[in-house]
């Protein structure tokens, strides 16, 4: 079924997943773990993609945060030692596609009455809602890390 709404949607996360893919690509691997603030760049690629997959599940209570890097957010002491030694480019490429594909089986055959419903995330008033949140989610955090490419002197992700 043609739904205008849904490829406008996929348009913009294939936009925004290209910009993820440059900031995976562009950092150096002597930097791959800087810190900025409280966060660290690979720490930040990571919240990107595994909010991506929180938020295209049906409902919150279905996801273990950290599991796909392999560690329990709930068991964490310290970042440095307990996060960035999980995270890798290659984590974050490989993850990322498949929540490239997880996001497009979704969105792409959904109707529009489906797609103006809502689900399990109920603070959001409909599926739609929700990916257009984000949406902006994702380009909050792509704007840090291309910032701190940046400050790095290292190629920033290239917009799309």
């Amino acid at each position: 079924m043609h739904n205008q709404a849904t490829e406008h949607l996929l348009s913009q996360f294939e936009a925004s997943w290209k910009m993820i893919r440059s900031a995976i690509d562009n950092i150096s691997l002597v930097k791959f773990h800087t810190s900025y603030g409280e966060w660290y760049y690979s720490q930040n690629l990571y919240h990107i993609i595994e909010t991506m997959d929180f938020y295209s599940r049906g409902s919150p209570d279905e996801m273990s945060w950290g599991q796909r890097a392999g560690y329990n957010w709930d068991d964490v002491q310290n970042v440095e030692d307990d996060i960035l030694p999980l995270l890798s480019k290659q984590l974050m490429t490989d993850y990322l596609r498949e929540m490239e594909v997880v996001i497009t089986d979704i969105l792409k055959p959904i109707s529009t009455k489906e797609l103006f419903s809502k689900d399990g995330f109920h603070w959001f008033e409909s599926i739609f809602h929700k990916y257009i949140y984000l949406l902006r989610h994702n380009q909050h955090h792509i704007g840090e890390l291309s910032l701190v490419l940046r400050i790095l002197d290292e190629k920033p992700a290239k917009w799309t």
